[in-house]
This record gives C-alpha cells, structure tokens and sequence, in this order.
C-alpha cells in the first residue's frame, strides 16, 4: 500500500536520526554507555530470535499504526514476517527450503521465488571477523561517541530488580543536539522543494507529514525507556519524539512518533512452518 511505504520511510528517517544521537547513552551511571553501546552492537550477531515491533505516527488529529512480528532462524535458514497497519493493509513474507513465500492483502495464496538463505545474523551484515563488518562497528561507535557528548548525564533509573533494569531518558528542545536539528532541516528542505497541494483529510495527514512540518521542522521533545537484561542483552525499549513545524502557509503543526521494540526467545526461536502447498510458483 503506498500509504504504508511512504510513512515507512518517513518514520525509519526520523528514527534513524534521534536513536543514532540518544539511543546509546542510557543504561548505569558508571560506565553505562558502554554497556548499552555493547548490547545493541551485539544484537547484529543474532542467528535466532524473535522481534515484535511498533510504530505510531499522529499529526492535527490523523493517526497511523503498523505492527511488525519477525521470527528468524539462521541456523535453519528459516524466517517469518508479518507487518499490519491500521489502514487494513498486512504483508506475509516466509523463508523456507531455498524458497522466500509472500502475499498482501490482495492475495489469498502465496507467491514463491528462489530465495536462498543469505542472512547469517539479524543484521544481514557479513560475519563477524569480515573486514566489513568491523569497519561497520568502529564507524558506528566513533560517530556515536562524537555525537552523544554528556546527553548520558539525562539518564534516571527507573527500575532495578534480579532479572532486568530499566531506564528513561526525557530531552526538551533545549537538549536536542544541534546536529539532529540541522539534519531535520535537511530532509525537511529537500521534501519541501517543490509546491504540494496539502489535502486536509486523515490518510493525507500522515502521507503528508513531512510537508505540514515544512522547511525547518524541530524536535520538541523527546523521551525514551530502555530495558536491559542482567545478562547484558536487550529486552524492550520504547522512544517518543515530538515534532514541531510550519507548513508553507504558515500554519503550525505538531507531529508525535512513538517506536517499540522488543526482542524475545533469543537461541530458542522456532518457525513454525506455513501451509504452502497452494502457493503461485515464479520461479
């Protein structure tokens, strides 16, 4: 659904932009950064695990939803994904036998193509003693370092038990690293190059997002709770973002994006296999 990709995208931008300058600062007050840094790297090297995520968008009223479950199994070179939305819309995608099963909500059987298995972990990325791969690593972690600074002093623990501790980290406008800004006025330039005509309906809210914050959209706000396993391992976070702009009549416009994630049965997860047997061979 065009819907469903163009917010997509939208929302994977502005996720990109706050994890990549807040994410990684919250975990102990100690050395913390370190560890929470750690942990996230280390999901890269996932060969089984489920994960379940969330993302919801709302602008002037329009709201938009869509769910993703992923199960993923390198070791038996299976996997599964589902993704809804709130539109209605849902895609299946089943990796099985050398062969990757699709189908939308337009179809009621699958469709099969060849399809080898190439993703070793959760990444994608090559293995771990490739020459790629550590580049990807040392590059992340150095621009990570440069631009988080002392945003870690925000964090609070908020829980701490046997088995997991969490913590929140909230940033008001005045907190927002200067860099996330001038990259929100990047992209919000680059969409508002051209004259859109803005449709006041709610689907065309959310599609249009981008044009109702205009030029020089800003983070307002923003919150994130991240839950760490004693073991060091991921469990659950959740992020908050605010945004706020005017579009080319002037009009003011806030939009609020809400991410979760989760990660679940790590080294146990089973895909179930999927009845097939109907499926539309393109081979």
């Amino acid at each position: 659904m065009k819907v469903t990709k163009k917010v997509s995208a939208i929302a994977a931008v502005v996720g990109v932009c706050i994890l990549a300058t807040t994410s990684f600062a919250v975990y102990n007050t100690g050395n913390g950064y370190d560890n929470l840094k750690k942990s996230i790297l280390a999901t890269a090297k996932y060969t089984n695990c489920t994960t379940d995520g969330k993302m919801s968008v709302s602008i002037d009223g329009a709201s938009y939803t869509t769910d993703i479950t992923s199960k993923f199994d390198a070791v038996n070179k299976k996997s599964y994904t589902l993704v809804t939305d709130s539109y209605g819309s849902y895609s299946e995608n089943y990796m099985s036998d050398g062969k990757i099963y699709s189908r939308g909500q337009s179809s009621e059987n699958f469709t099969a193509y060849n399809e080898e298995f190439y993703k070793q972990n959760l990444w994608g990325v090559a293995k771990e003693d490739d020459e790629e791969y550590s580049k990807i690593v040392r590059f992340l972690e150095l621009g990570l370092d440069t631009v988080v600074g002392d945003l870690k002093s925000n964090i609070v623990c908020t829980e701490s038990n046997d088995e997991y501790t969490t913590y929140s980290l909230n940033l008001d406008y005045m907190q927002i690293p200067e860099l996330v800004q001038a990259g929100l006025g990047v992209i919000g330039t680059s969409y508002n190059s051209y004259d859109v005509e803005l449709d006041t309906s709610e689907m065309a809210n959310i599609v249009n997002a981008p044009y109702l914050l205009g030029k020089d959209p800003v983070v307002n706000n923003f919150g994130m709770d991240y839950t760490i396993n004693k073991d060091g391992t991921l469990r659950d976070g959740e992020m908050r973002i605010q945004f706020t702009g005017k579009d080319k009549n002037g009009e003011s416009h806030t939009a609020d994006v809400v991410l979760n994630v989760s990660f679940s049965d790590v080294g146990t997860t089973v895909v179930e296999p999927i009845d097939v047997s109907n499926a539309i061979d393109r081979s």
